[in-house]
């Protein structure tokens, strides 16, 4: 029998928006999802966590060098997501940030500049296809 591929791990940052991201990954042939980060440890997200079978992470660089994601998933208010993107691309995460990328030209500028010295991928998502 051929050895199977190893998936991708991947992690997210936010579970109310990015619980959508969780169930994307966890319906990936190529990702699988092994965690999840919330600002505060509450019911909500620690729901979300256990519908997706991963552990619920307060501390987010805790989160990344646990699992050493591959990919980590940034689905936040736009104010967290440079420190959220800079610690994942740090780590040697490519990062998937939702629209908008900052809130602030610079801090998107930061994010850029972090991922092209790097040599880690930023992207960032706008698309209402399947929402």
């Amino acid at each position: 029998m051929p050895n199977e591929k190893q998936k991708l791990r991947a992690v997210v940052a936010g579970w109310k928006w990015g619980a959508n991201h969780l169930r994307a990954f966890a319906e990936s042939d190529v990702c699988e999802v092994n965690g999840v980060w919330s600002r505060t440890q509450n019911d909500n997200a620690q729901r979300v966590a256990d519908l997706f079978h991963v552990p619920l992470y307060t501390d987010y660089d805790k989160m990344l060098s646990e699992v050493r994601p591959d990919v980590a998933s940034i689905a936040t208010p736009e104010r967290a997501h440079e420190a959220l993107t800079l610690a994942a691309l740090e780590s040697g995460a490519h990062v998937y940030c939702e629209k908008v990328l900052s809130h602030t030209r610079e801090s998107a500028q930061k994010m850029v500049d972090a991922a092209n010295e790097s040599g880690r991928l930023l992207n960032v998502g706008y698309n209402y296809r399947y929402s």
